[in-house]
């Protein structure tokens, strides 16, 4: 019985991982977040560190750099 919990449970969170990028214009991960870009509205979502995008320091540039003209909402 708990072997066929763990199975439901690990299939439904697959398929809202799934849905979630789905419903993306884009999408990705950076470090242990999730990223959407939908309709100019950037949403990170998950627990943890972000990564320091910062461009001074000579990190490299957020995922979402390519789409920073669209973006007109970020939601975290």
């Amino acid at each position: 019985m708990k072997k066929h919990l763990f199975i439901l449970g690990f299939a439904m969170l697959l398929s809202a991982a799934s849905a979630f990028a789905q419903d993306c214009d884009y999408s990705g991960t950076t470090g242990t977040l999730e990223w959407c870009l939908k309709d100019g509205t950037l949403t990170i979502s998950g627990e943890g560190a972000m990564p320091d995008y910062d461009e001074a320091l000579g990190s490299d540039p957020a995922p979402w750099y390519t789409y920073r003209r669209t973006i007109t909402t970020i939601v975290i």
